[in-house]
């Protein structure tokens, strides 16, 4: 028979020549680390897959935290805002808040209570130059003994 005659043959099944990779002794180390390799690959596909899942969910929680953030700093400044507005309501009300008037408004307002980011709440006088020994001299009265103006 021919060379040319045998890969004519009908119904013949071709075959690798038994000195292949895929017979023999190493048959059984190729299927083992063709599995390893297609193991590694999916499982690295799966890591990448779950850290960006996870970069995700860390960055929707990121949000969320200064979305939440703003809004409890944005409530706080309006709830600072009206308290300053109603001390602009007392000062336009009356034409001299004293210096108790204003203590006692202040005391009512229960800042430590109410607004416990509020430390102080102070007003502060235009004194012109003229009026200065004036000023200092009643507010000495009203129980500052060491007050002054530099």
């Amino acid at each position: 028979m021919s060379l040319h005659s045998h890969f004519l043959r009908p119904n013949a099944t071709p075959s690798l020549p038994k000195s292949s990779i895929f017979h023999g002794r190493h048959a059984p180390l190729l299927l083992a680390g063709i599995v390893l390799l297609a193991s590694l690959l999916a499982t690295f596909w799966l890591w990448q897959r779950t850290q960006q899942e996870d970069l995700r969910v860390l960055q929707a929680d990121f949000d969320f935290r200064v979305r939440e953030t703003i809004s409890r700093i944005e409530r706080r400044m309006a709830t600072y805002e009206q308290v300053l507005r109603g001390t602009q309501g007392l000062l336009i009300s009356s034409e001299n808040v004293t210096t108790e008037e204003f203590r006692t408004y202040v005391g009512n307002l229960q800042l430590e209570r109410d607004y416990p980011g509020i430390q102080g709440l102070a007003i502060s006088l235009i004194v012109p130059k003229a009026q200065l020994p004036r000023h200092i001299a009643a507010m000495r009265r009203e129980g500052f003994p060491a007050y002054a103006i530099r």
